[in-house]
């Protein structure tokens, strides 16, 4: 039961295309890393979800051109 009532209240932080697919086919709720971000800055707790990203693409993160225009 309680692993039930935690499942309907989770929000996922998924950048797997599978796993996004596999939330999706499940219904859970979910967001990319990217998002996070810019809700970070929106919120005040970074400076600029644009500089992060960045930083984290030099780092490996990859993320679609696509994505990162639909979050702006």
């Amino acid at each position: 039961m309680e692993s039930t009532l935690a499942a309907e209240h989770a929000l996922l932080i998924v950048d797997d295309r599978i796993a996004r697919r596999v939330s999706m086919k499940l219904g859970l709720d979910f967001v990319g890393t990217a998002r996070v971000v810019w809700l970070a800055e929106r919120e005040a707790v970074i400076d600029s979800a644009a500089d992060a990203i960045e930083q984290m693409a030099a780092g490996g993160y990859r993320i679609s051109p696509k994505i990162l225009e639909d979050l702006r």
